[in-house]
């Protein structure tokens, strides 16, 4: 029985662990805003018809969106926020393996102005819509319009320039640690957006990159996962106890009950003809219970029998049958087991 269950918990885990590969993932059926937005910040950056403004109000657009700050807080009442999601924006950046220099002015160019900046923010603070941006901190705000700083991916050969919207740490915010750079976090904790308008040569050479921040989808993920496991645990567990409570009740009671008798009959052998009488009793006054036996008379005793008379064998058949249903067991008659027919004969 041992090893039955053991294999029973290896299958059940390798069909938790397969059956999510044979099926496609929510995310792909969508594209997410985070690739649009980069999409059309790179067209309005990089078309010649188009002035500063336009790739201006895209970049903000795109930062508000995705808000870290509002997407870890609180969203208004009566209000949908980036709080709706567990990815928001962090780190913000030009990189490129044209070399530094190439990088530095196209990283000029990108840079927004200050007085577009306090626009945007005054203007989203007097919006009355059903998505709300939410506000950016002033040392977020600060990050917005100031100089692109390098930040160099250790390991790799390419130039690399941003504005880091979590570079300083903000007073009655979530924001605990300052997070410079995009490789400050984890592995598993960001995600990167790549432009994908663009020429096939165009990556290496120069690219926009936009950072995500995964850490809340991360923590939701470990809590749903730790209850997963111990949810697991638990049916395992119960069905080995039942499982167990099955083969005893089956196999291994009445077969230690035949080795007794055996036992008992070879030490004194009249001693069969006593069991015998005792089987035969148990079986007629199983029988002759409900039917015409001696508990059939029992309620003609009593004139009128009181309600706790008769709710007290209620209770007691209902649990009885709870107990048959948890256990699994089949209310319908079934013909004798084998070892009870063993058990007879010997």
């Amino acid at each position: 029985s041992a090893l039955t269950i053991r294999r029973v918990i290896v299958l059940v885990l390798s069909m938790l662990i397969c059956l999510p590969m044979f099926s496609p993932e929510e995310g792909l059926k969508h594209a997410t805003s985070a690739q649009y937005g980069a999409d059309e910040i790179w067209m309005r950056f990089e078309g010649s018809s188009v002035g500063p403004e336009s790739y201006e109000t895209a970049m903000l657009r795109f930062v508000y969106f995705h808000n870290w700050f509002s997407g870890n807080g609180d969203c208004p009442a009566g209000t949908a926020c980036p709080n709706t999601y567990s990815s928001h924006l962090y780190w913000v950046g030009i990189a490129g393996v044209d070399g530094e220099e190439v990088i530095r002015q196209q990283a000029q160019r990108a840079q927004l102005r200050q007085s577009v900046v306090e626009e945007w923010a005054a203007n989203v603070s007097r919006m009355d819509s059903v998505f709300s941006y939410g506000q950016l901190p002033p040392e977020a705000l600060r990050a917005l319009w100031g100089a692109w700083t390098p930040c160099p991916q250790p390991g790799r050969p390419e130039a690399r320039l941003g504005i880091a919207l979590l570079g300083e740490v903000v007073r009655d915010s979530p924001l605990v640690h300052a997070v410079p750079c995009h490789y400050d976090l984890r592995a598993i904790e960001r995600t990167a957006f790549y432009p994908g308008l663009m020429a096939p040569g165009q990556f290496d050479a120069y690219r926009f990159e936009f950072w995500f921040d995964d850490r809340p989808y991360v923590r939701e993920s470990a809590v749903l996962s730790i209850f997963t496991t111990f949810f697991v645990c638990i049916v395992l567990c119960g069905a080995a106890m039942l499982f167990y409570n099955d083969v005893n009740q089956l196999v291994l009671y009445p077969v230690e009950e035949m080795i007794s008798k055996v036992q008992a009959i070879r030490d004194n052998p009249l001693k069969a003809v006593t069991m015998a009488e005792r089987a035969y009793a148990k079986e007629v006054a199983k029988s002759g219970a409900g039917i015409g036996g001696e508990d059939s008379f029992r309620p003609v005793l009593t004139c009128m029998p009181s309600s706790d008379n008769l709710e007290r064998p209620r209770m007691r058949l209902r649990l009885k049958k709870l107990k048959k249903f948890l256990a699994c067991a089949s209310t319908a008659s079934s013909e004798p087991m084998e070892t009870v027919i063993l058990e007879k004969t010997i």
